[in-house]
């Protein structure tokens, strides 16, 4: 009995051995010769084709293990969809328990009340306006100067000083006695100033001063026009070692800048006189200093500046407002001119644009220059503490 044979053909390459070596076409002319071997006169060889090639895997073996596979897949996430429903459930009982247990507890902010309150940059705590030292004792309750020193200085101060920093007057009613009680930073910024640098308590008063403005202003946050008031004075005659750039003295007008829009100095609708004065004054230190040392200016001159110049040379309450108002103006020009410099620097307008500047701000200038006369003309004391 003869059984057929199923098994198939061996499959061959089809490059021969040689065709391969030489990685040259290979062409078959008879099923065991290609066209070039027969062409040389050599050997051709075609080798079987690997027998892991021709290993296939058992198909439907391979699908049934994927069915077991997606079945027990399908079995685990129904078991899992159970659970969570059967937890849901129970969580869903607890809260509406706790709901009918604290109903009148407010509910907590919605998505809109978060934004609402995104919108606002000063969110948050307010910051503190009560003296950290207010329990410290007053440099003349240390001992450090007398009552008579005190009040001597303070008269010194409003005499001799404020016309050179019209910026921080003080009142008939800041007397020494009541800057002790009620300013105490504002009485060692103004003692500071004036004691002479051989005073035997002045390196004590030095660091009471840096102690305030360490532990109230940058430790507390505390803000206040008083701290202000005091911080320009302490500013306007910074006195310590001079140091390269001046650091220390930068941070302090920073800090001046700060507590100016702390204090809504720049965007509220009314300013008292001493506010008014406070603004200016951190406006023409802040534009002097940082110009001075080769920083940009931290503030410019705007519409509120404009303001607030317009308003005080109208003041009569004291006579150095008149010339808080020139001093400001002739500062906001030194700023323009930098500024001119600055635009000419970066752009190509060329000689015509240098002259259309100069020529502009010569005009201005003249302005000034007229303004500050008319002050001088009405001034009731002698100028020459002014230089």
């Amino acid at each position: 009995m003869m059984i057929s044979s199923t098994i198939p053909p061996i499959a061959k390459r089809r490059a021969c051995v040689v065709c391969t070596a030489a990685k040259a076409k290979c062409t078959p002319q008879t099923a065991n010769l290609c066209q070039r071997c027969a062409r040389l006169g050599k050997a051709c060889t075609y080798l079987n084709m690997p027998q892991t090639k021709r290993r296939h895997k058992n198909g439907q073996k391979r699908i049934e293990e994927l069915e077991a596979k997606v079945h027990q897949l399908t079995s685990e996430l129904a078991r899992f969809t159970q659970m969570n429903n059967q937890t849901s459930s129970s969580v869903s009982k607890s809260v509406q328990s706790q709901n009918i247990a604290h109903s009148s507890e407010p509910d907590p902010p919605g998505d809109a009340d978060l934004l609402v309150v995104a919108e606002y940059s000063s969110h948050g705590v307010e910051p503190s306006t009560t003296s950290a030292l207010a329990h410290q004792a007053s440099i003349v309750d240390q001992g450090l100067i007398t009552r008579e020193e005190a009040k001597y200085l303070v008269d010194e101060f409003c005499t001799n000083f404020v016309p050179k920093f019209p910026f921080a007057v003080l009142s008939r009613n800041e007397t020494a006695a009541h800057l002790k009680d009620k300013a105490p930073f504002l009485l060692l910024c103004i003692v500071g100033v004036v004691m002479h640098t051989e005073h035997h308590a002045r390196k004590t008063i030095m660091e009471e001063i840096m102690k305030h403005i360490s532990v109230r202003v940058v430790t507390h946050s505390e803000r206040s026009l008083m701290l202000l008031r005091g911080l320009l004075i302490h500013c306007a005659w910074y006195r310590y070692p001079a140091l390269k750039n001046h650091p220390q003295l930068l941070l302090l007008v920073q800090l001046c800048v700060s507590m100016v829009y702390d204090l809504g100095l720049h965007k509220k609708c009314e300013l008292k006189d001493d506010e008014k004065r406070a603004l200016l004054g951190t406006y023409w230190l802040s534009v002097g200093i940082f110009s001075g040392l080769g920083r940009p200016a931290v503030m410019k001159h705007n519409s509120r500046i404009d303001s607030c110049i317009e308003q005080m040379s109208n003041s009569t309450e004291h006579a150095s407002d008149r010339w808080l108002v020139s001093i400001v103006q002739l500062q906001s020009f030194l700023a323009r001119i930098d500024e001119s410099y600055e635009a000419i620097k970066g752009s190509r307008g060329g000689t015509m644009l240098v002259i259309a500047t100069r020529n502009s701000l010569q005009r201005q200038l003249q302005s000034i220059t007229a303004s500050i006369e008319q002050v001088l003309a009405s001034w009731p004391t002698p100028t020459g503490i002014l230089c």
